[in-house]
């Protein structure tokens, strides 16, 4: 029969592990991106945030600090309204800022490392096992992070930060004793500031043989507008004799200074309880938080404003976990509890505002996000929504069945969807309240079920994700077997209109493939936070050196390092680029899903865009065979004037023994990536299944878009397994 090839060419796909797979469905696409033109390009690799020379002097203290730790959690933030950017690293209990330039240029040799590192909090809680790291709340202006440990942090940029809330009871205003006697000429044994009967100052009447009580309470204003707990009540009283001076009095406070970040103070009285009650109303605000000494002699008749009800402001505790912005106000969770800030007013939390959910059906809280007109709680094994309606906020359910326990999963996909992975794989929650549409919660990892079951599910929760706008893709990094770190990445890649999955680890060096916190920088790259396995001593060495990676289109994988000298003072490491381990597209097994017809395949014909001189291995496998065989290797030039002088020039130095044509200035053409077709000869047998992958490494690339089978068919009935018996097994 007359070999065929297929009518068209087929897209190569992404990883979709199933029985029946489609023409053109991956089962291994490693370390790849997909290209926006089409096609998977595979060209990534990691570089050092800050690279160290290739040798470096380095103080021990820094090395231990910096460079001998996981990364807890890592984030990058952009102030409101500003172009500073800060770069946060949390690292064996210590939570500072990057700025990003040590101002050494060419010349640094590390002496100053830290010049341009900013510490923020020391003595942290070291995250244990099963534990996750510090959450980071962008609240425009400001940044909140917490982590249900330590004091939460108000951080406002350039140096400045605080503590975030109202933690502690708020201190009493203390009035003095008025002592009216003294007027008559008694000895003076408390204040006596009094005035006149034609002043309009003054607290008290005229009148004689009266007594006049007061109460008195404060708050503190923060920097953020927020109003604290009122103090408790401090009380003044004073007895008017008989026949004494016609005398108002003013009453001497004693002010309590507020906490970091007080900007005012408000004091609140009574008017005279014996004839208005003990009802507190507006006096005065200090619009500083240094004095100790205020005179109140602001009449009764002049008290208008009452003061804020108890439930108006609530201290908070420092154990919250997790938060978000929503709707104008602040939501922060822990266990079963979640609690809402004023609108606009992030740091005041009212008494009565808050929500609390059934841990014994749904579990604990695990994370809270926005999503479009809602705010979405994730639990153990439900997901609430918070909507807004009939001038107040309700809870309802979303499901029951599903929830994640790993909250550094939940990413959120701009005008798409939230995704999060969980013990069943990996889920989508799509669609709004909005127009009548309904919040829909699917599967989305079907396709790759078969590679998450090597998760290692008591450390789920140690899963880390980010979205990338510029690589329009979600990585979701999570540990495997026994490692108590994330190894392996799981990437959605959004820009084909049906999105599709590939992976990202080191195959050839599991240490390299420890990443333990990811972000995003303010452009769009990926930006890593590596978990170094090394102690700080002579001789040891790591290969995930400096705290921080981006993903780029590095030949390289990071950089490795090994200390060659070491002392208590200084030590020095000798720092070299680490192999970029390659890139693979491998497709799934291909059959005629017929056992009746046998194919036998002729060649591999694969469309792609060319590289210049870099070269991959090509190779094929039949039939569920583990063994691969592989062809020659072909460059990515156009075959009609490949190792002709009519190849297409590459750049680089001229070099005899390497077959390509150098770019000559003046003189060569300059060419855009020319999308060229290289067949592969396999000449199987007759097979019922067939599989081939490309696969470079080190510094070869490859943009690979579609493929096509050379390959011809015969049909053959299926066998009676009776007929085959003695043909030389034993039964």
């Amino acid at each position: 029969m007359k070999s065929q090839r297929l009518s068209s060419f087929v897209p190569c796909n992404g990883v979709n592990q199933v029985l029946s797979p489609q023409l053109g469905d991956a089962f291994k696409v490693l370390n790849c991106r997909y290209s926006p033109e089409g096609g998977w390009i595979g060209d990534i690799g990691f570089e050092s945030w800050w690279k160290a020379p290739a040798s470096w002097t380095v103080s021990t203290p820094i090395l231990q600090d910096y460079f001998g730790a996981k990364v807890d959690s890592c984030y990058q933030w952009k102030r409101q309204g500003t172009n500073d950017v800060y770069t946060f690293v949390e690292q064996n209990g210590k939570l500072y800022y990057v700025l990003g330039n040590k101002g050494q240029g060419s010349t640094y040799t590390g002496n100053f490392y830290d010049d341009d590192l900013v510490v923020v909090d020391s003595n942290r809680y070291v995250p244990k096992l099963g534990d996750i790291g510090s959450q980071y709340i962008n609240l425009g202006s400001q940044l909140l992070i917490i982590n249900g440990r330590d004091r939460a942090i108000l951080f406002s940029g350039d140096k400045v930060w605080r503590d975030f809330g109202f933690v502690i009871f708020t201190g009493t205003a203390d009035p003095q004793d008025v002592d009216p006697k003294y007027i008559e000429g008694g000895e003076l044994i408390a204040p006596a500031i009094y005035f006149g009967e034609n002043t309009v100052f003054g607290l008290g009447d005229v009148k004689e043989g009266v007594t006049y009580e007061y109460d008195y309470k404060i708050s503190f204003i923060s920097d953020l507008g927020a109003e604290s707990p009122l103090s408790g009540i401090q009380s003044t009283d004073w007895f008017l004799p008989a026949d004494s001076e016609e005398y108002r009095y003013g009453v001497a406070l004693d002010l309590p200074i507020g906490p970091e970040g007080t900007v005012a103070r408000r004091i609140y009285r009574t008017k005279d309880i014996n004839n208005s009650g003990g009802v507190l109303y507006y006096v005065k605000q200090i619009n500083e938080n240094s004095s100790r000494f205020y005179v109140d002699a602001l009449p009764d008749r002049y008290l208008v404003d009452t003061a804020p009800p108890l439930t108006e402001s609530a201290a908070i505790n420092s154990d919250y976990k997790y938060g978000e912005i929503w709707d104008n106000r602040l939501w922060l969770a822990k266990g079963d509890r979640l609690i809402y800030s004023k609108s606009g007013i992030f740091e005041q939390f009212g008494f009565v505002d808050y929500f609390t959910v059934p841990s014994s059906f749904g579990g604990d809280i695990t994370q809270v996000q926005a999503f479009y007109n809602n705010l979405i709680v994730f639990r153990e094994s439900a997901i609430n929504i918070v909507s807004f309606g009939d001038g107040q906020y309700f809870m309802s359910t979303i499901t029951s069945t599903i929830g994640t326990t790993a909250p550094n999963s939940v990413v959120v996909i701009p005008q798409l969807g939230v995704v999060f992975m969980n013990e069943q794989g990996i889920y989508m929650l799509t669609g709004g309240l909005n127009g009548g549409s309904s919040l829909d919660v699917q599967k989305i990892s079907s396709g790759i079920d078969k590679e998450l079951r090597r998760r290692n599910m008591p450390l789920l929760h140690k899963t880390v994700a980010a979205y990338s706008s510029k690589e329009r893709e979600v990585w979701i990094h999570y540990p495997t077997a026994d490692s108590t770190v994330p190894d392996t990445g799981a990437v959605l890649h959004l820009i084909p209109q049906t999105p599709m999955w590939s992976f990202r680890l080191n195959q050839t060096n599991a240490e390299s493939g420890y990443w333990s916190a990811i972000t995003t920088t303010v452009d769009g790259y990926f930006l890593l936070g590596t978990a170094p396995e090394w102690n700080i001593a002579l001789g040891q060495t790591t290969k995930k050196f400096g705290p921080l990676q981006v993903m780029s289109n590095s030949n390289t994988w990071g950089q490795q390092a090994n200390i060659t000298a070491s002392g208590a003072i200084s030590s020095t490491v000798a720092i070299t680029d680490l192999a970029n381990p390659g890139h693979e597209w491998q497709s799934e097994w291909y059959a005629y899903q017929n056992n009746s017809v046998k194919i036998r395949y002729y060649s591999v014909e694969l469309r792609i865009l060319s590289f210049g001189d870099n070269e991959f291995d090509f190779y094929y496998s039949t039939d569920y065979a583990f063994e691969e065989t592989t062809t020659s290797k072909q460059k990515q030039a156009k075959s009609e004037t490949v190792f002709t002088s009519k190849e297409d020039a590459v750049f680089g130095a001229a070099d005899a023994s390497v077959t390509k044509v150098p770019f000559k200035v003046s003189q060569s053409v300059l060419r855009v990536g020319r999308l060229i077709t290289l067949r592969y000869d396999v000449n199987t047998q007759l097979v019922d299944q067939f599989k081939f992958g490309i696969r470079t490494t080190n510094e070869q690339q490859f943009h690979l878009l579609s493929f096509n089978l050379l390959s011809d068919y015969v049909a053959m009935p299926s066998l009676n397994q009776s007929t085959r018996l003695q043909k030389g097994q034993s039964r």
